[in-house]
């Protein structure tokens, strides 16, 4: 078994010592740069059989398939071309988005192949924020709520860059104003306008906007609005990323240990245990998800102009 994942590559002129330097690195940057505890034979099973190595007379670099198998580990098959740029770039690995496709397009043919077929729940309702700090909209999404995990995401309507995001067992009002609208008005300001949907989880948040309406850009504006869920189409667009790459596959792995009477959610212990977890698993999700969000690649110029503006 040891032997055939040391086994060298036909097209590799490099000897065992420089192989096993480079097996070394490669899950190096898994743990680092991707977060990736993943066993050192996976490493070198996967480099002895791919291309992994672009050689030169004097150095050794990982080639892009490398950097987009490691990605694909942590992002799975829902992340396209554009969202992959954005979650590499979040990283500091600096790729073009043409490149990126192509490497998606290689490395797994289902997942490719997924993406092609997969159908986009857009809201056709036409949408104006004048400026960034006009709309401040805010949600929540419950599609865990029956193990014990809620988000609550904060969207700035005119940039759409995910400005605020929590994950808490149950909505919460001192949770959603700490974590969530506090960091977002200290970050960028206060929101000329906050729109949430009718629920009171947020009248915390919304008390405190209104307390300080007076020091808003235009005042002349309603400092909160709220509106039914169907309305607040901003977010809505954003819960569909999240649920395809974060809540799904936690709760397709969920309901499954519960089929099978490995969890017991009628145990206060149980949900308790599921809970916690499944908390820290799905913070790690969404906050991936948020920065690929943020740093991917917007159409039209101007918009790319201020992608570079929000990043800097």
């Amino acid at each position: 078994m040891l032997d055939a994942l040391w086994e060298i590559h036909p097209r590799m002129s490099i000897d065992a010592r420089r192989i096993h330097e480079c097996h070394v690195y490669f899950k190096w940057m898994l743990e680092v740069y991707f977060l990736v505890d993943v066993d050192g034979y996976c490493t070198d099973a996967y480099c002895t059989d791919t291309s992994y190595y672009e050689t030169t007379s004097s150095s050794l670099t990982p080639s892009a398939s490398a950097i987009g198998w490691s990605a694909n580990i942590r992002t799975g098959s829902s992340f396209g071309r554009k969202m992959m740029t954005g979650y590499l770039s979040a990283k500091g690995v600096k790729a073009s988005e043409g490149r990126v496709g192509n490497v998606l397009r290689s490395i797994h043919q289902p997942y490719h192949i997924a993406r092609q077929q997969g159908a986009r729940n857009l809201n056709p309702i036409p949408y104006n924020a004048e400026y960034m700090g006009h709309k401040l909209h805010v949600d929540q999404n419950e599609k865990l709520v029956m193990f014990g995990v809620t988000h609550v995401m904060a969207i700035d309507g005119f940039s759409k860059k995910v400005v605020g995001h929590s994950t808490m067992p149950i909505k919460n009002n001192i949770v959603i104003y700490e974590e969530v609208y506090r960091p977002a008005v200290l970050s960028y300001g206060i929101w000329d306008q906050v729109r949430v949907d009718c629920g009171k989880e947020f009248y915390l948040a919304l008390f405190i906007q209104e307390k300080l309406a007076e020091h808003r850009h235009n005042t002349q504006r309603q400092p909160y609005l709220q509106t039914p869920s169907t309305r607040n189409h901003v977010i809505e667009r954003m819960w569909s990323e999240v649920n395809a790459r974060v809540n799904y596959p936690l709760k397709t792995a969920l309901v499954q240990l519960v089929d099978q009477e490995e969890l017991d959610m009628e145990d206060n212990t149980s949900r308790y245990c599921v809970s916690n977890l499944t908390c820290q698993l799905a913070r790690i999700g969404i906050t991936n998800v948020v920065q690929a969000w943020n740093a991917h690649r917007i159409p039209g110029m101007i918009n790319f102009i201020l992608l570079a503006v929000l990043q800097a």
